[in-house]
């Protein structure tokens, strides 16, 4: 039989070498394992299992069926000790490149359009350690290590006790930073930065210095995992934040979130809607692909930054909120790979728009 193509947690302990497999992208799905999905230009890291003239075909993990009198027919023994015959899963034979350029025949588990979810910690531990134990790149493994924050916890009502409760609490936080720089009227904020609302800070940062525009951001530490309300951001509780608040005539402030439905959806809320409108005709523009909601009453009551109290709102002219999924901040295991800057196309696109609009506003 064929070869066998491993690219999950059957690269444990498997005996093979370095091979791609591409026009098709690496997933995980609700069922709890890594498939192939069929996708142009994108390419998955693995390993060759089983020889490039076949032999069993059996990766780690795999053995002969127990009664089937076959002693090479596979089956996939779970981690829970079941044993599941193969013909249970989507196996297909695709062509894969090996390192010096043959391509070879081989079994791969494909699925063309399944349920993603999201890798438990300790598994995607696991499918790191076997990739980078098998010699596969350095930007393969940023690729797989882009899949935990895809299973990120959501921390529950009890998880908040003892976190910050004002803004003057969270910055006596070890390694809350908090960052400001005052230039033109116009103002770029990311109170939800660093490894909490991640890249925010980074979009809004490259923004401003693009626009010559004054920024503001706060950025948390990994050790955090809840956030302050927007509203808790009052100017007593921070010189530097009522020195932006008070230098600004218009402020965007940028966020991200992430919510079924909504991973291609980019809102703008905020009491400024002429700014909002202004905002929206740039990104739709730079982002075709991207929906990008101005609609007040379109956008969830939670993620409309009405709140005279929010800081977006403080100005004399009010601003805009504006609400980034993970695909277009260059975080989602879907965004396109990052250029020379660092910065993946999409969020690239996104912080050019943004200083567009920022320089052309009345």
């Amino acid at each position: 039989m064929p070869p066998y193509f491993a690219f999950g947690t059957d690269m444990v302990d498997a005996d093979g070498e370095p091979a791609t497999l591409v026009d098709h992208m690496w997933m995980w799905t609700d069922a709890g394992r890594a498939v192939a999905v069929p996708l142009a230009g994108r390419t998955i890291h693995g390993i060759l299992v089983g020889g490039r003239s076949g032999g069993s075909g059996a990766p780690a993990g795999f053995d002969a069926a127990p009664g089937s009198g076959a002693a090479t027919e596979p089956v996939r023994r779970e981690d829970s000790g079941v044993v599941v015959p193969v013909d249970r899963d989507p196996l297909s034979v695709v062509g894969v490149a090996t390192a010096d350029g043959s391509s070879v025949p081989a079994l791969a588990l494909v699925e063309h359009d399944p349920d993603p979810g999201p890798p438990s910690p300790a598994v995607l531990d696991i499918v790191i350690a076997a990739a980078r134990g098998a010699g596969l790149p350095a930007e393969w493994l940023d690729y797989l290590t882009a899949w935990r924050r895809a299973g990120r916890r959501v921390p529950d009502a009890g998880s908040t006790a003892g976190a910050p409760a004002s803004l003057a609490e969270l910055l006596e936080v070890p390694g809350v930073v908090e960052e400001s720089a005052l230039r033109s009227p116009f103002g770029f904020m990311a109170i939800h930065g660093g490894s909490l609302e991640a890249m925010t800070d980074g979009v809004a940062r490259r923004a401003a210095e693009a626009a010559g525009a004054s920024y503001y951001g706060v950025l948390y530490p990994d050790t955090i995992d809840v956030h302050l309300s927007s509203t808790a951001y009052v100017p007593s509780d921070s010189p530097t934040l009522a020195s932006f608040l008070g230098h600004v005539e218009v402020v965007v402030s940028v966020h991200g979130f992430g919510r079924v439905g909504h991973w291609r959806s980019i809102l703008l809320g905020g009491r400024n809607r002429d700014l909002a409108d202004h905002v929206g005709q740039h990104l739709s523009v730079a982002l075709e692909e991207y929906d990008v909601v101005t609609d007040i009453h379109a956008i969830p009551a939670a993620l409309r930054g009405l709140h005279e109290r929010n800081p977006v709102n403080v100005p004399a002219g009010h601003g805009v909120q504006i609400e980034l999924p993970p695909r277009v901040r260059g975080l989602s295991p879907l965004s396109p790979p990052k250029g020379p800057d660092g910065l993946s196309p999409p969020t690239r696109a996104l912080v050019d728009a943004l200083a567009a609009a920022a320089t052309t506003w009345p």
